[in-house]
């Protein structure tokens, strides 16, 4: 999206800087602290950008903010085996297919928008 002049570029608008991440899934300083600063209303923007609008309510109801975000791809890093039964237990997202695509979204998640 564009943005208006004299206005601060928002992180869902920002560049991809995915070429920090270190290859093992890590994020930059800076890359964490853009994404916890996203606010409940920037993650559901982010969720309907990647085509996951059927989500969006549910992390709303999880109250899943940019700090939530960070920590649910942190999980998903660590142990596949949580993150699948966090998705399925506390996100309502338990579809297999719905499953892989936040996986997608969320190892994609340094580099800002697609």
């Amino acid at each position: 999206s564009q943005s208006s002049p004299g206005r601060a570029k928002r992180w869902s608008e920002s560049p991809s800087v995915g070429a920090s991440e270190d290859g093992r899934g890590r994020l930059d300083r800076e890359q964490r602290a853009r994404i916890k600063d996203m606010t409940m209303e920037d993650v559901c923007r982010w969720l309907e950008q990647r085509g996951l609008d059927d989500s969006v309510q549910d992390f709303q109801e999880a109250g899943v903010d940019g700090a939530g975000l960070l920590q649910l791809r942190d999980v998903m890093v660590r142990d596949v085996e949580k993150f699948y039964a966090a998705c399925e237990r506390n996100l309502k997202v338990a579809k297999f297919g719905l499953v892989l695509k936040l996986a997608g979204c969320l190892e994609e998640l340094g580099a800002g928008p697609a």
